[in-house]
């Protein structure tokens, strides 16, 4: 397996730590958050799938030990996994932290299913070290109308 590249690991952390003053259920003080991403382990998007269940989950419980986080991974067709998240997100089922393609940032924010990360994590947001060591251009894949609503994971070229 590739180990992930420094921005990635900061990417995760910051993804989940935003996450985690987020919506997750509570029960007795302890909270559960879900991750959804299009990628199984044996199949679509494998590493993803391994990088998540193997590495970003157990170093983010091991500093928030009053939170588990659950991994729902799918291993669809692009269009239907973009239906499937937008019905759950209607339906305010979905998950605390959503794999979304860059390319749907402005449709699921213009929808309201999605909120700019500083109405999630507040203002410190902006002030993260991590945005410093994602190229500008990459920053943009999770931007609409001027505000940041994800950080990139990775990026692909489109052509």
């Amino acid at each position: 397996m590739r180990l992930p590249s420094r921005p990635a690991l900061a990417a995760a952390a910051a993804v989940l730590a935003l996450t985690s003053c987020g919506s997750g259920t509570r029960s007795g003080g302890s909270v559960t958050l879900v991750i959804t991403a299009n990628s199984i382990e044996g199949g679509k998007n494998a590493e993803s799938a391994t990088w998540i269940k193997q590495w970003v989950i157990p170093e983010f419980e091991k500093t928030h030990q009053n939170v588990k986080v659950l991994f729902q991974g799918n291993g669809v067709d692009d269009e239907q996994y973009k239906t499937k998240i937008a019905l759950d997100l209607k339906s305010k089922t979905g998950a605390d932290v959503i794999d979304l393609d860059g390319i749907w940032v402005g449709e699921f924010a213009q929808a309201g299913y999605i909120k700019p990360l500083t109405d999630v994590g507040g203002a410190g947001v902006e002030q993260w070290e991590g945005w410093s060591q994602i190229p500008q251009a990459v920053q943009g894949l999770g931007i609409f109308d001027g505000k940041k609503y994800g950080l990139p994971q990775g990026t692909d070229g489109r052509v």
